[in-house]
């Protein structure tokens, strides 16, 4: 029974995920844009959007875009919408980053840290960047690394997570490129 179980959710999960080719433009949500990487696939499940090249949790590149006044980053099962810290308007990238480590921690993310803010052009925007230290619900060490701009009091947020040891390294430089590639509109 249990082996039916576990087929059934890996193949729901199969059909949410779909291959992309490299170097085509993805439209992720409020007219942001990037251009794809070899290897990564996106995932949309539960109303999440992300991309990986080895799966989920061994990387991840979330894109939470168009977050209003008063809405959290994202939806985290088992935490009350009441429950999680929301963004604000008026929040300075210090404010927003705080959010991010706040909002991770309550995805059950342990020990998250950021690093020094620094500024990054997002697209034709301004922009800001954060390299992050954490671990996962079982204590695996993880690095990240964070994109942001918020623009007319909407942010705009993409996020990178995967395990320290291997695939951070590995994955971290295709990613960078993607952030290089914002296009906003």
């Amino acid at each position: 029974m249990k082996r039916a179980a576990l087929l059934l959710c890996l193949g729901l999960m199969a059909c949410a995920m779909q291959s992309m080719e490299a170097g085509d433009d993805g439209t992720v949500g409020n007219g942001v844009s990037v251009r794809a990487e070899p290897g990564f696939a996106q995932i949309h499940l539960a109303g999440m959007r992300y991309w990986t090249q080895h799966g989920t949790g061994l990387d991840e590149l979330a894109f939470y875009t168009g977050i209003k006044d008063g809405q959290p980053l994202f939806r985290t099962p088992g935490v009350r919408i009441g429950e999680m810290p929301v963004y604000r308007a008026r929040m300075t990238p210090n404010d927003i980053q705080d959010l991010v480590v706040a909002s991770l921690g309550k995805k059950k993310m342990q020990n998250v840290r950021a690093g020094p803010l620094r500024p990054c052009p997002f697209g034709s925007a301004q922009g800001f960047c954060f390299d992050l230290t954490l671990a996962n619900d079982e204590g695996l060490e993880m690095r990240g690394r964070a994109i942001a701009s918020a623009r007319g009091g909407v942010l705009d947020l993409l996020v990178f997570t995967a395990p320290a040891q291997f695939y951070f390294t590995q994955v971290s430089p295709a990613v960078d490129r993607i952030f290089a590639s914002i296009q906003v509109k």
